[in-house]
């Protein structure tokens, strides 16, 4: 739950320069064909790094059954829907500036408009996002990361790699959430007014509220499948590849990633409500 929280203390961004040069030294990534929208899912299907990625899910598996499990089943029995409801769209309206700018690095100014307007009218109207006026006011909830940036950009995504804490990802992603976190203008913000300790609060919250929303999700994926990483691999590439393609994807990314989809809200919080 504490997402890259090095970069976010104020760091240079030469960290990330050199974590993303030893991975894609380790996953020997080659360009992707440009231009061909199948090309999302070329070469993420393959899992040349299975042993150590089962590792690391064994250890993903152990911290959510001790911590993070539990503590998203107190918090929606504790805390009532509607105000999980409201955290969850203040959390995602902060995230719309680094959304916008990801927008901006990608050409895109249609959904640029679309996530400014988004924003604008949550920020204010809705109180900060308190609530998620721009839903009903039918202003789709676009999505962008510097993940996808990296896609748009040419950059392959390098094989299937599962992170700690973090769960399914690929190079190109885990540099993608490295430099989200480096480039958020909250971040900046709070540095500057010297409120770093704001920071700590808003991660753990998120992290919080993003298992709490796939609570059920992953409950029934764990019992019904034969093999849970395999299968949950398999799923979060379909999911991420929907997305490099603006379809409308159906399942998690990850553990803590799922309000990054552009999926709808509503099946996801009467999941969790289960």
């Amino acid at each position: 739950m504490t997402k890259w929280s090095a970069w976010r203390g104020g760091r240079r961004l030469y960290p990330v320069a050199a974590a993303a040069a030893v991975l894609y030294a380790l996953a020997g990534c080659a360009a992707r064909p440009s231009g061909a929208p199948e090309a999302a899912a070329v070469g993420e299907h393959d899992d040349p790094l299975e042993p150590l990625n089962r590792k690391t899910f064994a250890f993903n598996e152990f911290i959510d059954r001790i911590l993070l499990r539990p503590v998203a089943r107190a918090y929606v029995k504790l805390v009532p829907r509607e105000a999980r409801d409201s955290i969850h769209d203040a959390l995602a309206n902060a995230k719309q500036p680094i959304i916008m700018l990801n927008e901006v690095l990608q050409g895109d100014p249609h959904r640029l408009r679309i996530s400014f307007e988004r924003f604008a009218v949550n920020t204010t109207i809705g109180m900060a996002g308190l609530v998620d006026v721009a839903s009903r006011w039918h202003i789709p909830d676009a999505k962008a990361d510097f993940g996808e940036t990296l896609y748009r950009w040419g950059v392959s995504s390098g094989p299937y790699l599962v992170l700690p804490v973090l769960g399914p990802s690929n190079p190109r992603d885990a540099i993608g959430m490295a430099v989200d976190s480096y480039i958020d203008p909250l971040t900046f913000l709070a540095n500057a007014k010297g409120l770093q300790d704001v920071e700590v609060p808003r991660l753990v919250t998120d992290g919080i509220d993003q298992r709490a929303r796939v609570l059920t999700v992953l409950d029934d994926l764990r019992k019904n499948s034969l093999d849970f990483y395999a299968e949950l691999r398999s799923l979060s590439q379909q999911q991420r590849a929907a997305q490099l393609n603006h379809g409308a994807p159906t399942t998690p990314k990850n553990f803590y990633d799922i309000g990054s989809a552009p999926a709808p809200s509503q099946p996801l919080r009467n999941a969790a409500e289960r």
